[in-house]
């Protein structure tokens, strides 16, 4: 399936993990939206499905590891959350096929 062309994603912030967020939204085969921007928060929505992304960027992987476990510790068919180098990605949508999907999508190998 050819990658529909829409305008990349740029997040505004100096951050080591930055160029892969903005690798992973923009690739996404839909696309993406900026909705909020609140200091190393953003969020975005999916123009075509609703979904929503929050990429909350931290200074360590560890640091955004306990953020993820002590705010997003509790995971179902349509609300979960990755982390991704210092990143952590909390990921929001109607269709539990399309939230997995891209989770995975934000989560690499894993």
């Amino acid at each position: 399936m050819a990658a529909t062309h829409h305008n990349p994603i740029s997040i505004p912030i100096d951050h080591p993990n930055v160029r892969n967020a903005e690798s992973f939204l923009s690739s996404w085969t839909e696309p993406f939206d900026r909705q909020k921007n609140e200091g190393t928060r953003f969020t975005f929505r999916s123009l075509i499905s609703d979904t929503e992304v929050t990429v909350i960027f931290f200074d360590a992987y560890q640091e955004a590891a306990e953020y993820e476990k002590r705010h997003f510790h509790s995971r179902s068919a349509t609300a979960c959350s990755t982390v991704n180098g210092s990143a952590l990605y909390v990921i929001l949508g109607s269709d539990p096929d399309l939230v997995s999907s891209l989770a995975g999508h934000f989560a690499g190998r894993e």
